[in-house]
């Protein structure tokens, strides 16, 4: 039987939004942030706009810069209030991965 995280993520690379596969499955946002990370773990493509909104994503790329592993605590004051440690973590993950196709 396949682990958790597989589910979420067929959600999510079916197109679902990380709210709706969140309804669906029953689970937090902070469980499919981390569903994420797992099958990002596994190997299986996950883009950042998956579970990131624009604004975040663009102010993590703004305050990430181009370094390879930043330090996640001093950027999260500089990012929109509510982003995670967790998200962060997500996004550089999903960076660090060579790109698809």
């Amino acid at each position: 039987m396949p682990p958790s995280h597989y589910w979420t993520w067929r959600l999510l690379s079916a197109g679902f939004t990380a709210e709706e596969c969140g309804s669906i499955r029953g689970i937090k946002r902070e469980v499919i942030v981390d569903h994420a990370a797992r099958a990002l773990d596994c190997g299986w493509p996950l883009r950042p706009e998956w579970i990131l909104g624009p604004e975040v994503i663009a102010a993590l790329q703004a305050v990430a810069g181009a370094e390879d592993r930043p330090q996640i605590r001093p950027l999260l004051a500089q990012l929109p209030s509510g982003t995670t440690y967790e998200e962060v973590e997500f996004f550089l993950k999903c960076r660090r991965r060579p790109p698809e196709g």
